[in-house]
């Protein structure tokens, strides 16, 4: 019986049913108030790019304009010339200035790379318009049909979901890989998705390289990766493979690669042939080298991958410069020489080495900043000037080292004022047999930071205004060599003081020490303070009551109360 179409049209709808051997194929049913467009395709206009929002929005001829996202966007379908006298150039669509575009996936082009207004392009109805947002639509073109769906922008072969015993599904995809390819031997296509040409590129504004793919029409500034460089890497090359049957090894040439079976075909100097995978038969598989040696097939190495190796090492090699740039330009810490005022000469001391260096003319006008690739940079905030040697420094030797040994002088010179005033504290209380100042000028000493920052400055000040030359008239001053004697002795007399210091706090230590010991064993007996009287179960350096030193004083074994000082 021949197929029939048979239709039924009411006033508020039609119906459209296929008939064929008598039976039911296909029902449509089509009402005139409950019409959407999903599926529908159209010849649209852009009429409006958004790279803020990575889309666009498309006329198809309804009410409002359709929104395609870039994700939905399929590079390969798009007609990038719009007539014989605009091309689109990927160098100017690189290097334009404005803010850096946004991108959904790492190396996918942006939206201003792939659309441009005006441009026609053929889209599908993904989602019906709902209130004021129009359709959603996409480029990735799906074909229903009665039994598949052609689907021309996907690699991709599946099921329905809609049939659902498992013995089916499985009948369906066998028979799918199947036909397919009928066998690992068969020669593949020669347009291989994976055989992309990129070309790099330099971007001058960005200052960094980027790779552009003419076939595509793709940018991307992350270097891409050739699919199974490897295993094509390996075709030419002389390998061996032992036969456990035969207990030897045969030796041949790889001639091809299977993508898809991830198989490569030997040809053997027998005249046989056979599809191995490497990757499952690495253990009987080895790869003569250029010296005639032989390798097992997981420690063969191609050019690539040696090169790839050497980009690694240069690029680790490259962040250690940069860490190492950063760290020697920001280690410098600006200290201003006050003597004069605030218009005292600039001096920065190294945190990483102590290194001291005179600061030039308006070096605090210097700012340091990223130069775009990694490395600082410093930019001048009064003329705009932007140099990559620090600018901070004098280079006058001459001149930098007097105004080193001026800054360094002022300093030792300001610490040893007040170590003099300890000493001759120290030294009245001495004379006077005033042991309670003694022990609390050499406390101070200990805590103060004025004897260590005298004896750093006398270091630098020692070894500055060691005589340079002939002509070094500062060296030979013997004005300041005098004030550099004096204050090494003044050095050595704080370091006595503060040793004494150490001294009464490690026997006081070790007389609280030994005192609590002895209450922890009587905790029993009752301490009295022996001012107030107050009464107390635990050890205290004071008195809560009235404030007094409290060497404890304690109830004896005849009860009778022991003054411990």
């Amino acid at each position: 019986m021949p197929t029939e179409i048979l239709v039924n049209t009411t006033g508020k709808e039609t119906r459209v049913a296929l008939m064929e051997n008598g039976q039911l194929v296909e029902l449509h049913v089509d009402r005139g108030t409950d019409r959407g467009y999903v599926g529908n395709v159209y010849f649209g206009k852009v009429v409006r790019v958004l790279p803020g929002m990575q889309a666009a929005f498309v006329d198809i001829g309804l009410e409002r304009a359709a929104f395609l996202y870039v994700g939905d966007i399929y590079p390969q379908l798009l007609d990038h010339k719009h007539g014989e006298e605009e091309v689109e150039d990927p160098d100017m669509t690189v290097v334009e200035e404005g803010p850096p575009r946004e991108s959904p996936k790492p190396g996918q082009p942006a939206i201003q790379d792939l659309l441009t207004e005006g441009q026609e392009i053929v889209v599908q109805v993904a989602k019906d318009p709902i209130g004021t947002k129009g359709a959603r639509v996409t480029t990735h073109i799906t074909l229903p049909g009665r039994y598949m769906v052609f689907m021309p922008t996907v690699d991709h072969v599946g099921i329905s979901r809609r049939i659902e015993r498992d013995k089916d599904r499985r009948r369906l995809r066998e028979f799918v890989d199947k036909n397919r390819r009928d066998s690992a031997s068969d020669s593949e296509e020669k347009d291989d998705v994976y055989d992309q040409i990129w070309v790099e590129k330099f971007d001058a504004k960005k200052k960094k390289p980027y790779w552009y793919c003419e076939a595509d029409n793709i940018v991307t500034y992350d270097e891409p990766k050739v699919g199974d460089a490897h295993e094509k890497a390996i075709i030419g090359q002389r390998v061996r493979v032992y036969w456990i049957v035969q207990l030897q090894w045969y030796e041949g040439y790889v001639l091809e690669f299977h993508r898809r079976k991830r198989r490569h075909r030997i040809e053997y100097d027998d005249g046989d042939h056979e599809w191995v995978d490497f990757n499952q038969e690495h253990e009987r598989v080895q790869v003569q080298l250029e010296d005639g040696s032989w390798v097992m097939y997981l420690t063969f190495q191609t050019e690539d991958q040696k090169s790839e190796w050497a980009k690694l090492d240069k690029l680790k090699e490259n962040e250690r410069l940069k860490k190492q740039s950063w760290d020697d330009v920001l280690c410098w810490k600006m200290v201003l020489d006050d003597r004069h005022g605030l218009d005292g000469r600039i001096m920065y001391i190294s945190t990483k080495t102590g290194e001291m260096r005179a600061g030039a003319p308006f070096s605090e006008n210097w700012v340091i900043q990223d130069d775009g690739i990694g490395f600082p940079c410093f930019f001048n905030l009064t003329n705009g000037e932007t140099l990559h040697e620090d600018p901070r420094f004098i280079e006058d030797t001459d001149e930098d080292i007097n105004a080193q040994r001026e800054y360094v002088l002022a300093e030792a010179t300001y610490a040893m004022y007040f170590c003099k005033e300890f000493y001759e504290r120290y030294a009245e209380a001495v004379e006077s047999g005033d042991k309670r100042t003694q022990h609390m000028m050499c406390l101070r000493v200990l805590n103060s930071s004025k004897p260590k920052h005298m004896a750093s400055f006398l270091i630098r000040a020692t070894g500055l205004y060691k005589r340079q030359s002939v002509m070094d008239r500062a060296g030979m001053n013997e004005d300041v060599h005098q004030q550099l004697e004096y204050m090494k002795w003044l050095s050595a007399r704080m370091d006595e003081m503060a040793n004494f210091a150490l001294s009464l706090r490690s026997e006081r230590e070790a007389k609280k020490k030994e005192t609590v010991e002895w209450i922890n064993a009587n905790s029993g007996k009752v301490l009295i303070c022996p001012k107030c009287k107050r009464r107390t179960q635990r050890h205290l350096d004071f008195c809560p009551k009235c404030g007094r030193k409290n060497i404890p004083p304690f109830l004896g074994p005849e009860d009778e109360i022991v003054d411990a000082a």
